[in-house]
């Protein structure tokens, strides 16, 4: 039988005990969080999670943005992409 591991601050859950524990990080004050999202305020440790929030999260947020800059001539997705992972 597979065991369960519930967060108590959420409705995340998972089987396995080192997803958990980096879940909680989300809910502890403490923890640093390097890479944010400039549209939410989603935070990461590392670079590449935030790249594909934004992606999978904003996109529609931000497809005016790119069509006009498109029409432009210019491509934004590599200005949206530097300014979600710059630092803090």
């Amino acid at each position: 039988m597979d065991r369960i591991y519930y967060c108590t601050e959420c409705t995340y859950q998972t089987k396995t005990w080192q997803d958990h524990q980096r879940h909680l990080e989300r809910h502890d004050p403490t923890v640093a969080w390097p890479y944010t999202c400039p549209y939410c305020g989603f935070g990461c440790k590392r670079g590449e999670p935030i790249t594909n929030h934004i992606i999978d999260r904003h996109v529609g947020e931000t497809a005016n943005t790119m069509l006009l800059a498109n029409a432009a001539g210019q491509c934004c997705w590599p200005m949206l992409l530097a300014n979600a992972l710059r630092l803090r």
